[in-house]
């Protein structure tokens, strides 16, 4: 067998036999009726399992061709466990793997412009309670959206000195809010405008607009009724004036701007193409 160890290191250009490695190639030589002889080879794991073998038959008159075929099984045996292969040459062609390409999608939700009306009532910002209308533009991206707001109250005034003093807002507001659960939301708001008070009956009475300035909150619910249609049939807003009217009859005052105003409105949206 040393004879077919040194073929098989001839072939592979090393010794690949170590006497302290896990795997072995057992052969068996045997002689059969005749004059033949039958060479196995066998793959011996190191749990002692068996993978695969390979036989060789030659005339017991061809020892030297039975040499050479087992140590050329053998060889080709080791090189596939431990192939060794050659790097490219600049000259030979890189093979490419083609992948498919993913086209990535932006999971942003899309931008959603709103245009929408309703009535208005309100109580402390005019001497009683009073009614209007608000206009509304509203851009909306998911859970957001900003409204740019206008609002118009009536003239709603209370009786002093046999006459009457009276007052209305006209305003802008800035309302971002936070839409959740679907059904709800709620926001911050920034009015700014001015409140144009009036008289009748009283000696002197002239129109005296004054400016308003008012931070506050609101919560609303809010209601589709179509793919483009949305109903907020209760909105609740508390607002802090922060520039406050008051309004006199010769040197008393009648009437001041509440420290706290509300309202309570519902507005239509429609969501545009």
């Amino acid at each position: 067998m040393e004879t077919v160890a040194g073929e098989v290191a001839a072939y592979l250009g090393r010794d690949p036999f170590s006497a302290d490695a896990g795997e072995r190639l057992r052969v068996t030589l045997q002689g059969t009726e005749g004059s033949s002889l039958v060479a196995t080879i066998e793959l011996v794991r190191p749990d002692g399992t068996i993978e695969g073998h390979q036989l060789l038959r030659s005339r017991r008159s061809e020892c030297r061709q039975l040499v050479e075929s087992l140590s050329l099984a053998i060889s080709l045996a080791l090189e596939v466990q431990t192939p060794s292969r050659p790097s490219p040459s600049l000259s030979e062609p890189i093979p490419t793997i083609s992948t498919p390409t993913t086209v990535a999608r932006s999971s942003s939700p899309p931008l959603i412009l709103a245009v929408g009306a309703g009535p208005l009532g309100s109580i402390g910002l005019a001497p009683s309670p009073s009614l209007g209308v608000s206009l509304e533009l509203e851009v909306r991206r998911g859970r957001y959206s900003l409204g740019l707001e206008t609002q118009a109250s009536l003239n709603s005034g209370m009786g002093v000195a046999g006459g009457s003093v009276a007052a209305q807002l006209l305003a802008g507001a800035l309302v971002p809010c936070v839409h959740y659960w679907g059904v709800l939301g709620s926001c911050l708001s920034v009015t700014a405008g001015v409140v144009e008070g009036s008289a009748q009956n009283l000696s002197g009475a002239h129109r005296n607009p004054t400016p308003y300035l008012g931070l506050g909150g609101r919560e609303f619910v809010e209601l589709a009724l179509s793919n483009h249609l949305l109903l907020r049939p209760v909105v609740v807003a508390l607002e802090v004036p922060l520039a406050r009217t008051t309004l006199q009859v010769g040197d008393n005052d009648v009437w001041t701007t509440s420290s706290v105003a509300g309202s309570l409105s519902a507005t239509f949206l429609v969501l545009l193409p």
